[in-house]
């Protein structure tokens, strides 16, 4: 049968265990900001985003194979720009129906636009890749606004403007979630 110290033990481990788990998702998700959770009733959190004005900042609950988080802004339908996940720098979605041969004008702020080309088109929409230097993530963090100019298949450009509220304290939030993350992860590895 089990003894008093066996039970006390496993009681002990299970509390433990149980403000382990409480710490982990207050490390690594409270921010202050507007928080939502997304979850099955009954469930325990799916997904967290935490909304920086005009950003999000959406992560996944800690897994080895769920995705990092991921700061992304939306205009409507038509265009979504993420920083985060699997794939490097800015990420620029459009719909379909653009030639792609023209690629986009990307700029930030009053600066000049930057033609850059498509990487591929996937399901959701295009993609550009806007590699963060230094000087481009300064750019995002202290302007305002920023556009987009797309060329669909009628051969009139379409300048779509994005909102940058939010954007540095949502890029702060992401690298601070990146951090606990890969903390935690190499503590558990250990």
């Amino acid at each position: 049968m089990f003894s008093t110290r066996n039970i006390v033990f496993a009681v002990g481990f299970l509390v433990v265990g149980a403000i382990g788990a409480i710490l982990a998702d207050r490390l690594l998700f409270s921010s202050g900001a507007n928080e939502n959770r997304f979850a099955v009733s009954g469930s325990p959190p799916v997904t967290r985003i935490v909304q920086f004005q005009d950003w999000n900042l959406i992560c996944p609950p800690p897994a080895p194979d769920n995705l990092p988080c991921t700061a992304t802004s939306q205009r409507g339908g038509v265009l979504s720009l993420a920083i985060g996940g699997k794939l490097p720098g800015l990420q620029i979605w459009v719909p379909h129906g653009v030639v792609l041969t023209e690629g986009l004008a990307f700029s930030i702020g009053d600066a000049a636009p930057k033609g850059l080309p498509y990487e591929t088109c996937l399901p959701q929409g295009c993609l550009v890749l806007v590699g963060l230097d230094s000087e481009t993530l300064k750019a995002l963090q202290s302007s305002q606004s920023g556009s987009v100019v797309v060329m669909p298949a009628n051969g009139q450009p379409v300048s779509i403007p994005f909102s940058l509220k939010g954007f540095t304290d949502a890029y702060g939030a992401l690298e601070d979630a990146k951090d606990q993350q890969d903390s935690m992860w190499n503590f558990l590895s250990r």
